[in-house]
């Protein structure tokens, strides 16, 4: 019996795939986007596990021609109909609704209820609002049932299987961050702040950025060096476990000189021991993955355009996938997110609890010392700097300026032997000087010290005086080195520096330094 019409109509219909209908109910925290209605379309099943949604991923122009067919447009593709710029989430009465009434419901009305209510959702990340963070459905995980075998995983691996192997490797991933040298003695929860999402500005915190996270999809995390960027993204790995998602932590500087892609570095960590890529990806696929990718500042030029095309591929392949990318705030126009959360600096009652936690009553002595010294005053509000402070005190010292502190942490950095030794064979044991110069300039100015003024304001005036003074080859090469980093054309001893220090880009008050707690 051959095909009736309504069964070749709907054999020739560009439909949506579950992945593209998850990510378009997400997007709006499965709530309909009719700005009158915003109605939740998902809630738990009663009686047993699970959930029902009463919501409909709805075509803005019609997914086949036809009769019915509500803003059709025969100038678009198939792949295009079928993707997600092309979808709306309503619930079910306005899905309706808007294919039987095409005139009123125009293309460019349905468009900008999509943006609104995707911004209206992103709102309620700091309002207080409860946010629904549904399983997987059921119609994803039938869609993907062949992905296992596609990936050459074995007969064996189901989703479930594969989602608690990775589920478990990736906690234990978060705990070795957590117990490495360099994460803080006592971490607290900063305020974070949601640029251009919010005219209040209020502020919130990891916890709650937690939950946004499927809605935000993208997410840069922005603050200067050492206030606590390394420190918020695992906090946030916790949350996103208490979330039932998957966090896997990618540092970027460890990555980029790995020759490996994202996933494949992921697993070739320790706590991934006895999965591969494919098990990543197949975790991906299902929106299960959150990428947290740790210090794009510290990338090369070369290393950036890798990443944002990787990326690319990633998003290609697995739309569902998540990811928060840390930076400092000159290497924010880094196209790798949608939205951009602010890291703000401790408050008075943070500093205290740091202080106290860590020193006692002895901690809370320096931190009134510092709140009373003018160089010190605008220094422990930034996580790095206050603990550097309580280790000078818990040696019975108490700096007086920002050149003593200063030095103290570049003595510090060097202690690490892999930065030492670049250190040693590029700035012949000056560096402690360049940094104490460059760290004042830039705490002491009101505006970040650029390249240029870093460059020419003293490692010019620094080269003059070695070509009156030198008299031996390590300093007519320290000569050399300083010519290339006043000028403008890149050396392999100025990337050595950079990548050393990060003197020429650090911002106001910051430490020219890094350590996990504040990279």
């Amino acid at each position: 019996m051959p095909p009736s019409d309504d069964e070749s109509q709907k054999r020739k219909r560009d439909d949506f795939t579950a992945a593209t209908k998850r990510l378009l109910a997400e997007r709006v925290g499965y709530l309909c986007s009719n700005p009158e209605c915003r109605a939740l379309t998902i809630g738990p099943r009663l009686g047993t596990e699970g959930s029902v949604n009463t919501g409909v991923a709805a075509h803005i122009t019609a997914a086949a021609s036809g009769p019915g067919a509500a803003r059709f447009d025969p100038s678009l593709s198939p792949d295009e109909r079928k993707h997600y710029t092309n979808g709306i989430w309503l619930c079910a009465v306005h899905a309706h609704q808007i294919d039987h009434d095409e005139k009123h419901f125009t293309t460019e009305k349905l468009r900008g209820w999509k943006q609104a209510a995707e911004s209206f959702a992103a709102k309620q990340m700091a309002s207080g609002a409860s946010i629904v963070a549904p399983g997987v459905q059921r119609e994803l995980i039938d869609e993907l049932a062949q992905l296992s075998e596609a990936l050459g995983l074995p007969k064996e691996d189901d989703f479930p299987r594969v989602r608690e192997q990775v589920e478990l490797a990736a906690q234990k991933h978060v705990e070795k961050f957590k117990s490495a040298d360099g994460y803080p003695i006592h971490p607290v929860k900063l305020a974070l702040r949601a640029e251009s999402l919010f005219e209040n500005r209020k502020s919130f915190d990891v916890d709650r950025l937690a939950t946004a996270v499927s809605r935000l999809r993208k997410i840069k995390l922005v603050a200067p060096l050492g206030t606590g960027k390394s420190t918020t993204l695992i906090q946030l790995a916790d949350g996103l476990i208490e979330q039932k998602l998957i966090p896997v932590v990618i540092p970027l500087a460890e990555w980029s000189v790995a020759g490996k892609d994202l996933l494949q570095w992921a697993a070739s960590a320790h706590s991934f021991a006895g999965l591969s890529s494919s098990h990543l990806k197949f975790m991906a696929a299902h929106g299960e993955v959150v990428l947290l990718l740790d210090g794009l500042n510290e990338l090369p030029d070369t290393g950036h355009t890798r990443l944002v095309q990787e990326l690319k591929t990633l998003e290609r392949d697995f739309p569902l996938l998540m990811l928060v990318v840390s930076t400092r705030r000159q290497a924010s126009n880094i196209p790798v997110g949608e939205a951009t959360i602010e890291i703000q600096k401790l408050s008075q009652d943070q500093q205290e609890e740091i202080a106290h936690s860590i020193r006692g009553e002895a901690g809370l002595i320096m931190l009134d010392h510092a709140w009373k010294t003018s160089g010190l005053r605008d220094l422990v509000s930034i996580p790095f700097y206050l603990s550097a402070l309580l280790q000078l005190a818990s040696q019975g010292q108490l700096p007086e300026t920002k050149e003593e502190i200063v030095r103290a942490l570049a003595l510090k950095h060097e202690s690490s032997w892999d930065r030492k030794e670049v250190v040693d064979q590029v700035l012949e044991g000056q560096h402690v000087v360049y940094l104490e110069y460059l760290a004042v300039e830039a705490t002491s100015s009101r505006r970040p010290l650029s390249r240029r003024i870093a460059r020419m304001s003293w490692f010019q005036r620094r080269r003059e005086s070695l070509r009156k003074t030198a008299k031996s080859p390590g300093r007519l090469r320290l000569a050399r080195c300083l010519k290339h980093l006043s000028g403008s054309t890149p050396s392999r001893e100025m990337r050595q520096i950079r990548s050393a220090f990060s003197i020429i880009s650090f911002r106001n008050g910051t430490p020219p330094t890094r350590s996990r707690d504040g990279s």
